[in-house]
């Protein structure tokens, strides 16, 4: 299994779209993969203070 990281939880990120991206190439060549998006982990943005 491959694990490919979302890293950032900015709302309309690039990387979560290129995340997805590689994930789909990856399951289309028959590789599992998670993927794990740190928006999905309910941490505050540091640059919304």
């Amino acid at each position: 299994m491959i694990a490919i990281v979302a890293g950032t939880n900015r709302p309309g990120s690039n990387s979560r779209k290129v995340a997805q991206q590689v994930v789909e190439f990856y399951s289309e060549a028959g590789v599992v993969t998670e993927l794990i998006d740190l928006a999905n982990w309910g941490l505050q943005a540091s640059w919304r203070s």
